[in-house]
């Protein structure tokens, strides 16, 4: 089933310093309207590099969150290829997505989705119980990344006990705990103040510097401005696509 990058049509092996770690090859996505069809993606064309902190803007229905979908597996083409870490996504069942998404994918929401009646600690180990991972050193695994994003001694609060930013905070921890290649958010900090917001990006930013690939969806130009990379989606169509800064510069 896996396929290299540089097979899939289009599609560059990589730019200079930089290693492909997914592609969108023509993806249409039309979804059932009654007796017409609304057409989400209209021939999208993207690669997209480990290591980039990347956002993707546009109105609202300019199909940004069904872009993250497809690089997510959450939704398949209409039409078109979608390759991730070497492997089909279109081609794959649901099984096959369920396995790989969690080896390979951590998602931010932007309303937390934290299960209530578990701990903060419980949350985040919870990717770990589904995947077996790290046996029995999940808690210690689990204590350290809520530690990291500064949540150090809340571990046994519930979700309720936490305010808007720490829920994202173990958001974050959560979408980590595997160590994925691949962390996806969608509107991050849609629902916290300005100071929260911008240390929920600062986390996000970190991981792209350490190497992976962080792709985000905002309609915040301030917050769009952070990233490296930033890709314009008009009426199911990238309008643009642009390099603005390096992100070791920030």
């Amino acid at each position: 089933m896996s396929q290299t990058l540089d097979k899939v049509p289009g599609a560059p092996g990589s730019l200079p310093g930089k290693t492909a770690i997914g592609r969108l090859a023509g993806v249409i996505k039309a979804y059932p309207m009654g007796n017409r069809q609304y057409v989400a993606l209209r021939e999208v064309d993207l690669t997209l590099y480990a290591g980039e902190f990347t956002a993707i803007v546009g109105p609202s229905g300019s199909g940004k969150s069904t872009i993250l979908n497809m690089v997510t597996g959450i939704d398949r083409p209409t039409k078109g290829q979608v390759f991730m870490t070497g492997l089909p996504l279109h081609a794959m069942n649901e099984n096959e997505l369920a396995r790989w998404r969690g080896a390979n994918v951590g998602i931010v929401f932007q309303f937390f989705q934290l299960l209530p009646t578990l701990t903060a600690l419980e949350n985040v180990m919870l990717p770990m119980d589904f995947l077996n991972t790290y046996g029995g050193k999940r808690q210690e695994r689990a204590l350290g990344l809520l530690e990291r994003v500064g949540l150090k001694g809340r571990g046994h609060h519930l979700p309720s006990e936490l305010s808007g930013g720490e829920q994202q905070r173990v958001a974050i921890a959560r979408a980590i705990a595997n160590d994925p290649p691949i962390l996806i958010a969608d509107e991050p900090t849609g629902n916290l103040d300005t100071a929260t917001g911008e240390h929920i990006m600062g986390l996000l930013k970190e991981l792209s510097v350490q190497g992976k690939l962080v792709v985000f969806v905002t309609h915040d130009p301030h917050l769009a401005e952070q990233a490296q990379r930033i890709i314009r989606v008009q009426d199911g169509l990238i309008v643009a696509d642009e390099y603005q800064q390096s992100i070791n510069a920030n």
